[in-house]
């Protein structure tokens, strides 16, 4: 297991990703026109909240699985792994059910009939809800990846996944189709993308089977008890996340309508592009966290952490630098001059950034050996409370900017409270 390795994929996964979603935004504006991609990001807020069905169990067996190899125990790794294959089954069939039935609900009431490609929403939402059921299966690989010692591979894959389905959006788009199509086409890379994945991680383990085949899979329910607490827990922190990601553009088209939608989207997109270093730097460091907290080496713990705080430190200097220079201009540049951009508005959103830079690198260690709780706990709180406070303000201020500032109070309050969480290791080094 080598960090440099997991920077380098890292570093090279994110930048793809970065240049997709940068590139992305302009042509799909030209492409669908403003009220088009308005409708695009609220429907992609909507999928974003979808993709929490696994109810944080991928999350949780991918610590567990290193934990477990770490230490060299294959038997509990197998268990892990069936049983949560087994769970995430069952929550795909219920996940489906529950979006045809809503879709139906949608059509009887008349919602879908009022917008003016009520049909092509539909279909959308459909091609959406199954990318996010097959997005779950090629988490567990990644999985997989993790606990044999191929972090760096686990990234790369699904680094290119994500790239591959913002190319075959724009494609689309660029081709003249609907969102429909382009949501279909989404839907196809993630399905070849999991396929390819799946019959890697055979190739590589093929003791880590998925006992379907042969019908008796090792799941147990004690497994998944052991796992519910961090994985219910842990699924606070991204439904936080999805809150604050989506919850502003759904509110937004509520409230100014397509036009608003699309300036919050496109600032957030500019200013969300310092995530990007934070996120190398954290999902670099993760693996090497497990590794080291399942093997028991205190001292190489809290050499990670302090690497890890400095490297966090300069990249949010360098970020604030950045934005402040040329914020304005890259979102005239991005929207092709479709949207004003407000300095407010990048201001709080660059805040936001800056604030979840820090309460994400605190999580990072506790999330590796599944001992976030604390910190899980306030994200939904502070989610709520900011999101609260920024609707409010929209009757004095601007809906997006209002929002906007929401969002970065949400982010201080987590940010508060995963600072006053205690020290990952102990003054002389017993982990706790």
């Amino acid at each position: 297991m080598s960090l440099r390795r997991n920077i380098l994929a890292q570093g090279g996964g994110q930048a793809g990703l970065l240049t997709v979603q940068l590139v992305s935004v302009p042509l799909l504006i030209a492409a669908w026109g403003i009220d088009g991609f308005g409708t695009w990001a609220m429907l992609t807020a909507l999928a974003g909240l979808l993709a929490l069905s696994d109810l944080g169990f991928t999350f949780a067996v991918k610590n567990d699985l290193a934990l477990r190899l770490a230490r060299g125990d294959r038997a509990g790794a197998r268990a892990s792994y069936q049983s949560v294959l087994v769970l995430l089954l069952g929550s795909c069939a219920v996940l489906a059910l529950l979006i045809a039935g809503g879709v139906l609900m949608a059509w009887h009431i008349g919602w879908l009939a009022r917008l003016s490609q009520g049909g092509e929403v539909a279909a959308a939402i459909a091609w959406l809800a199954a990318t996010a059921g097959l997005s779950q299966f090629f988490l567990l690989g990644c999985a997989g990846l993790r606990g044999i010692g191929r972090p760096a591979e686990e990234i790369t894959a699904a680094a290119t996944a994500r790239i591959a389905e913002g190319m075959a959006v724009v494609t689309v788009a660029l081709l003249g189709h609907g969102i429909a199509s382009a949501a279909a086409a989404a839907c196809l890379m993630r399905a070849v993308a999991c396929g390819v994945l799946w019959w890697r991680l055979r190739r590589l383990a093929p003791w880590l089977r998925s006992g379907l085949r042969s019908g008796v899979p090792e799941a147990r329910r004690d497994r998944l008890r052991l796992l519910a607490s961090p994985a219910l827990s842990y699924l606070l922190i991204p439904l936080a996340q999805a809150g604050l990601l989506h919850a502003p553009p759904l509110l937004l088209g509520l409230m100014s309508g397509p036009t608003g939608v699309a300036l919050y989207a496109v600032t957030r997109t500019v200013a969300r592009a310092g995530t990007t270093a934070a996120t190398l730097v954290n999902h670099a460091l993760v693996p090497e966290y497990s590794y080291a907290f399942g093997a028991g080496r205190a001292q190489r713990v809290a050499a990670l952490i302090r690497l890890h705080q400095t490297l966090i430190g300069m990249g949010a200097l360098a970020y604030a630098a950045i934005l402040a220079a040329l914020g304005l201009m890259l979102i005239h540049w991005f929207s092709g001059g479709s949207v004003t951009a407000q300095s407010a508005l990048l201001a709080a959103i660059g805040l936001s950034v800056l604030l979840e830079m820090g309460w994400t690198a605190c999580l990072a260690p506790r999330a590796a050996r599944n001992a976030h709780r604390r910190i899980a706990l306030s994200a939904p709180l502070g989610a709520a409370v900011g999101l609260g406070a920024g609707v409010a303000l929209a009757g004095v201020i601007a809906p997006p900017v209002a929002l906007g500032c929401g969002v970065a109070l949400a982010h201080g309050l987590i940010c508060g409270a995963a600072l006053s969480a205690p020290a990952h290791t102990l003054p002389h080094g017993r982990l706790i």
